[in-house]
């Protein structure tokens, strides 16, 4: 790893500045200009060093339902309902762990009611029973990589103090949390843009990103990395059956250990789990996450009665938290939208082919389910490639599925790379054109 993208992310995993030109700022601080700060974060998204470059939300601060869940899948129906699950908006992160109950994911939504609803959803379309784990106290959340000049890895508590005081989001919060939620604009004035979707001045923008902030509704903007892809390749999720009248003091003492990322009391489900205190643990390796287990174990002392280590096999899903956010009106807005253009015809694929170059990934899906409806198959080549190069799942979804529809059922996998669809299409249709003979000789 090259000295400024060891530093960027050292320093940037949160702290990121909330002002017209941020990209400038930081530049400022490591040496460099903004455009090099830009092309360094695209860059790493590219590398898959990163999972996002952006806020941080923490859904139960802007008083929405989070919880974590889980299912015993039998080994035959796995994929199956790994699919099934994966299909829901409200589903962020989705593992398969080496336990009775195989699938371990994280659910979040708008408003607390709505947990329950989507847990029925997934219980009727799995025909599973979902184990609902909410968090009843938290004792630390947060996980801060540190990488040395040999590119080794290692866990850091995060800066500052954990903000919970929440507060309730207005229509202009949800526009904000909408077009960021995947990541800021990889652009020099990223709040300007963002202003530009919501209908309001940058400094309105800057205003509310900054409350949530203090608020703790955004936790941190910055680099969220891939802590996969830089080294810490095992993760244990470690649970423990700890004696209630000890519990707040020891899960608090656990917390506090630097190689924790996150830890909660959470409920048993007895007979089945009898566990309620949740340590996540990271290393390079399972001795690693192994012996910072036995550490735990030696703190919580006789006051646990028994322990598991669920070491993670798969990751079948992740993509931050994605909220489902409700507002009637944008919706309806976006429905009529999508309405138009696939009214429009053939007139409108080639503007829409352009705009799937767009760096917003909600957008992005809109384009490509737009492409799908209109079925023209000049859009192939576009719809490939987005479906080759794109790291958002819903996005890599919507491609395929207007893939299909373009060709009439065909697979984007049997479909030749895109740089050969581009080279075929232009030989099909633009060959004869005047503007493409002329700009040619």
């Amino acid at each position: 790893m090259d000295e400024l993208t060891r530093r960027f992310l050292n320093r940037y995993q949160g702290g990121f500045p909330v002002e017209e030109q941020p990209f400038a700022r930081v530049g400022a601080e490591l040496g460099v200009d903004a455009a090099t700060i830009i092309d360094l974060i695209k860059q790493m998204n590219q590398d898959q060093l990163l999972s996002r470059f952006g806020p941080l939300y923490d859904v139960a601060s802007m008083g929405g339902g989070l919880t974590l869940a889980a299912l015993s899948v039998p080994d035959e129906r796995f994929d199956e309902v790994a699919e099934l699950v994966n299909e829901m908006p409200e589903v962020a992160h989705n593992y398969e762990r080496e336990h009775a109950l195989n699938m371990w994911f994280v659910l979040a939504t708008e408003k607390t009611k709505s947990i329950q609803k989507t847990i029925d959803r997934i219980e009727q379309a799995v025909n599973l029973p979902v184990y609902n784990f909410p968090k009843l106290q938290t004792f630390y959340l947060g996980l801060w990589l540190h990488i040395d000049e040999s590119d080794r890895v290692s866990t850091r508590p995060v800066p500052g103090p954990l903000k919970q005081a929440g507060m309730m989001i207005d229509d202009l919060d949800r526009c904000i949390v909408r077009l960021t939620q995947a990541g800021l604009p990889l652009r020099s004035a990223p709040y300007s843009e963002i202003a530009g979707g919501c209908g309001c001045d940058t400094q309105a923008v800057l205003h509310r990103v900054q409350r949530m902030l203090d608020s703790g509704v955004i936790r941190r903007i910055g680099a969220i990395p891939n802590h996969y892809r830089l080294g810490l390749r095992s993760n244990g999720m470690s649970v423990w059956n700890v004696d209630d009248d000890r519990l707040s003091e020891l899960g608090a003492r656990v917390g506090r250990l630097d190689f924790v990322s996150h830890c909660y009391e959470r409920p048993r489900h007895l007979p089945t789990w009898p566990y309620n205190l949740f340590a996540m643990v990271h290393g390079p390796d399972r001795d690693a996450v192994n012996e910072k287990v036995t550490q735990i174990a030696e703190l919580l002392g006789d006051d646990c009665g028994e322990h598991e280590v669920l070491f993670s096999k798969r990751i079948l899903k992740k993509t931050g938290l994605r909220l489902v956010l409700s507002n009637q009106q944008a919706d309806e807005f976006r429905a009529r939208v999508v309405r138009l253009f696939s009214e429009m015809g053939e007139d409108a694929v080639l503007p829409l082919c352009e705009l799937t170059a767009l760096d917003n990934d909600f957008g992005k899906a809109n384009v490509l389910a737009i492409l799908g409806n209109i079925r023209d198959r000049r859009a192939l080549p576009y719809l490939k490639r987005e479906w080759e190069g794109t790291q958002d799942p819903v996005v890599k979804k919507q491609a395929a599925v207007a893939i299909e529809k373009v060709t009439a059922g065909d697979k984007p996998e049997k479909l030749p790379p895109s740089p050969d669809l581009f080279l075929n299409h232009a030989a099909n249709y633009y060959y004869d054109d005047p503007i493409w003979v002329n700009n040619k000789y």
